[in-house]
């Protein structure tokens, strides 16, 4: 990387990687030796050594490696003969992408208690010897300050930004990171307590150190850097458990060393991280302040599954639930399918309307039996509901209705086409054919588009064919059984010259006779 290595200045005058740090993101790069062998010689262009030189097909001194290179096929792994480095062998006329190479690092550096991150991307392509690079962000952290400098994609200038508090929107832009470099020069800075994260988000751990070193600190001692790493990739500060703004580990916990005492051994023993349990905990005992902490712990994921899927406007205490849950858990294969089976229950009951305060109502003896009754219940409900807005709609749209008829319904030879007449209908065919048009009902009622139903006229009420048609005239689709999955040819294709027919009807006004016969225009070997 000469260009990075030429570099001397960077934004904010940051100090660059040094020769170490470059060499280690070279070495992440596959090392090449191109070949192009010639009448008396062959021309060696390394990326190990960024050697461009000619070797004779006749060498006067010849080494191993050089005797392998010479014998070296296209993609062979060889030892480089100028450096001893491990290079694969590529003929250059067999050089295409599949050789071109990019990635994203971030250098750590420092200088004078300031900590410095480069974002810089670097790239390789083709027969190039050299990588090549460019710096897309650097940021410099001082404790309560950071700047940034961010390249434009435009002009390639860099913009700064100055942030004197941590904020959760209006953070910088992060560029993309494939890996970090020189993460041991956090060591002898304030920062140095922050965890080694995913790599991909270096430069949002220094903005969260940069505005809390002393949290960082005491989160990283006590065993509970899950906090740090949640601010850092979800920007989320979980207040209901720590406070970050307090200076000192007594005033940041809103939970007492007894409570920590048991949210660390309930960690342990169920594989939870501490934040998750504590935090549970926290809004259960926030929600429910005079239940014992050792029943809270003993049920917490239990209690907290109840909290989280209680349907909205129950105010049924979670621990009453939980009490409720542990009687009934013989009769059911785990507590979860207690939990879900009675949540389904109340949101049921809550849309029938009925009295959830009552204790029979809202924890029945028989659970099952009565969670089957109310889901049935409910489902007749919600049918009789659809029923009556599809009636609604009907009766608001029936003029439409019988315009879009007079329009589409057609007759020719022993066949018959006609317009949806209600959204019950578009079901009842949609479960005969077994497709999806039953999911077009309210599209159709509302003039959105238009279902037609193609059936014979010995058997008028038999679902034999759907058609769709869109408000231009144009039949976007038409299907039968299962949309012809057997191999069935479609309608369209088994009764051209009566959709050739209906159409050319249709789109030229659907004149009828006196008696409904359809006038069809003239066209050869169609009649109506």
């Amino acid at each position: 990387m000469e260009l990075l290595r030429e570099m001397r200045k960077f934004p904010g005058n940051a100090p660059g990687p040094s020769l170490k740090e470059i060499e280690e993101l070279e070495d992440t790069f596959q090392k090449y030796i191109f070949y192009k062998r010639e009448k008396t010689k062959t021309h060696v262009i390394t990326t190990c050594c960024h050697k461009d030189t000619y070797i004779d097909s006749i060498p006067r001194e010849e080494t191993p490696e050089l005797r392998a290179f010479r014998y070296a096929k296209n993609n062979s792994t060889i030892i480089c003969p100028f450096c001893g480095k491990e290079v694969r062998a590529k003929a250059a006329g067999r050089v295409g992408k599949n050789v071109d190479e990019w990635t994203v690092a971030t250098f750590i550096t420092q200088r004078k208690g300031k900590l410095y991150a480069l974002n810089i991307a670097a790239f390789r392509e083709g027969l190039e010897k050299d990588i090549s690079a460019y710096v897309r962000q650097v940021g410099e952290y001082t404790p309560g300050h950071v700047t940034t400098w961010t390249r434009s994609w435009y002009d390639g200038k860099f913009n700064e930004e100055n942030f004197s508090k941590w904020i959760k929107k209006g953070q910088p832009e992060y560029p993309k990171e494939t890996r970090t470099i020189g993460w041991k020069n956090i060591e002898k800075t304030p920062f140095r307590y922050i965890p080694q994260i995913n790599y991909t988000d270096t430069m949002r751990a220094l903005f969260v150190a940069a505005f809390y070193p002393v949290q960082v600190e005491m989160l990283e001692k006590t065993g509970c850097d899950d906090f740090i790493r949640d601010l850092i990739e979800n920007r989320r500060k979980n207040k209901i458990v720590f406070d970050w703004d307090a200076p000192t580990a007594k005033t940041a916990w809103k939970v007492s060393k007894e409570e920590m005492r048991k949210a660390k051994a309930r960690s342990v023993e169920s594989g939870a991280t501490l934040r998750h349990t504590l935090t549970a905990y926290a809004k259960l005992r926030k929600e429910e302040p005079k239940t014992s902490s050792d029943f809270i712990f003993e049920n917490l994921y239990d209690m907290a599954t109840i909290q989280n899927r209680k349907p909205k406007g129950v105010n049924i205490p979670v621990s009453k639930v939980m009490r409720y849950v542990n009687k009934k858990k013989t009769e059911f294969r785990s507590n979860y399918l207690v939990i879900i089976t009675w949540v389904d229950y109340i949101r049921a009951m809550q849309k029938l309307g009925r009295d959830l305060e009552e204790e029979r109502v809202a924890f029945p003896k028989d659970l099952k039996r009565a969670h089957d009754e109310a889901t049935e219940e409910q489902r007749l409900l919600e049918e009789r509901i659809k029923a009556e807005e599809d009636e609604k709609r009907f009766r608001e749209n029936i003029g439409k209705l019988v315009a879009r008829s007079k329009k589409f319904n057609f007759r020719m030879g022993d066949m018959f086409i006609r317009v949806a007449m209600s959204p019950e209908e578009i079901r009842q065919e949609g479960k005969a054919l077994a497709h999806c048009v039953g999911g077009y009902a309210e599209r159709h009622i509302a003039g959105r588009t238009t279902i037609l139903f193609l059936r014979k006229l010995e058997e008028p009420n038999t679902p034999l064919y759907t058609v769709e048609v869109d408000n231009t005239g144009r039949i976007v689709q038409a299907h039968g059984y299962h949309n012809e999955w057997n191999g069935e040819l479609p309608p369209m294709e088994k009764y051209p010259q009566f959709f050739m027919a209906w159409e050319l009807w249709y789109t030229h006004g659907s004149k009828r006779k006196k008696d409904g016969t359809p006038i069809v225009p003239k066209l050869k070997g169609v009649t109506a």
